[in-house]
């Protein structure tokens, strides 16, 4: 189990280490700066992640806002983002809670995105409104490093993580692919 650190890099590098391990591993994710920590070691671990949101806050400028500038986490979150983007294998996939007509306009790492979703490494699903309850759907995020994120709060971003637990991951992918299923596909930010 983790420890709940107010230092971020030895929060992070604790996520990342427990990746590598086969030991099933357990922390509680409590605000805005854990759930960057949580994602950036996503994805330095793995080539695959898929999320269910809200309106991808954890890419937005309002996010990050609420995220104090000198805090380590903004620039491993862009570098381990970064990273991401440039292996030729590596995809991300989101399925969008509420996604606008016109797209967000306040992205903070729009460049590394849009370069994403024009390689085919982006998929990006808004969940139709045919799903009535679509509110009380717990967001969701799971990596290929069999690495899972179930958000309590949706507000605080106060979430459960689970690293090496095939359960939750094999239960994450197939509620995902439900989901999914009435989703629609999305082509620009």
């Amino acid at each position: 189990m983790a420890n709940n650190t107010n230092d971020i890099k030895t929060y992070f590098a604790e996520l990342e280490n427990a990746a590598k391990d086969s030991s099933p591993y357990y922390c509680y994710n409590e605000d805005r700066e854990h759930n960057a920590a949580i994602l950036s070691a996503m994805f330095s671990t793995s080539n695959r992640i898929k999320m269910y949101c809200g309106s991808m806050s954890v890419f937005r400028k309002s996010f990050w806002d609420k995220i104090k500038n000198s805090s380590a986490i903004v620039q491993i979150f862009e570098e381990k983002l970064n990273e991401f983007a440039g292996h030729a294998n590596n995809s991300l996939e989101i399925v969008v809670e509420n996604y606008p007509e016109n797209g967000f306009r306040d992205f903070k790492f729009k460049d590394i995105l849009s370069k994403m979703l024009e390689a085919k490494k982006l998929k990006l699903y808004k969940l139709g409104d045919s799903i009535t309850f679509k509110e009380e759907i717990p967001h969701f995020t799971f990596a290929s490093a069999c690495f899972v994120r179930v958000e309590q709060d949706k507000e605080n971003h106060s979430a459960l993580c689970a690293i090496n637990n095939e359960e939750l991951m094999n239960s994450s992918e197939i509620f995902y692919s439900k989901l999914k299923e009435f989703a629609n596909p999305v082509s620009e930010l």
